[in-house]
């Protein structure tokens, strides 16, 4: 919420959650934001951090991910494989 144009008052974030036999897909959808979704490696170093390692603990947990942009709004999603 934080780096989305989302956290105005009022502002809307989706999350959609699909699960399969091979496995989950999570996609959270909201306004852009200045900046596209990037991994950051550089927040693990600082093992105070609050902040910043939501795409690090999906990068390891997650088979894989990505975004996409449209419409003024950014779809980040990622999928959890079975087993």
């Amino acid at each position: 919420m934080r780096h989305s144009g989302s956290a105005v008052p009022g502002g809307l974030v989706t999350v959609a959650v699909t699960a399969g036999r091979e496995g989950v897909r999570v996609e959270v959808t909201d306004r852009s934001g200045g900046g596209a979704p990037v991994l950051s490696p550089a927040a693990f170093a600082d093992g105070d951090a609050e902040g910043s390692r939501g795409l690090g603990l999906v990068d390891e947990l997650a088979a894989r991910w990505g975004y996409c942009r449209g419409g003024g709004f950014t779809t980040t999603w990622f999928e959890l494989a079975v087993g």
